[in-house]
């Protein structure tokens, strides 16, 4: 389900609405500045990506679908993109300071990636 849209990657990132640019604002206030490193999933083909870059951090994209990824990889060529959904992606160590996430809850498992793993 989670690669559905993929099929008309185009069309999607045409009719799908952005986000308001004060997004940005409110990280920077919630973080206490910019992040070092901002992870967004699920970004699709960069519709809250657009705003996100604002911010000045580095960024990665985690998109499960390639299709998607290859649109939102040709929009941001600064951004790294990784090909997977987020249950199966592995963080850098240390992991990451900020994690975003616009409108793809919805499509991760109910059970937590980090389900029955020891954290600190």
């Amino acid at each position: 389900m989670t690669q559905l849209f993929g099929e008309v990657a185009g069309s999607y990132d045409e009719a799908r609405p952005g986000y308001p640019p004060e997004i940005v604002e409110a990280i920077r206030a919630y973080n206490g500045g910019v992040p070092a490193r901002l992870v967004e999933v699920g970004a699709g083909t960069g519709r809250a990506t657009e705003v996100l870059v604002g911010l000045g951090a580095p960024m990665t994209c985690v998109e499960p679908d390639p299709r998607m990824a290859e649109l939102l990889a040709a929009r941001f060529p600064l951004v790294e993109v990784v090909v997977a959904a987020f249950e199966e992606w592995t963080p850098p160590p240390g992991g990451v300071p900020a994690l975003a996430c616009a409108l793809a809850w919805h499509w991760w498992s109910r059970r937590p990636a980090t389900a029955g793993r020891k954290t600190r």
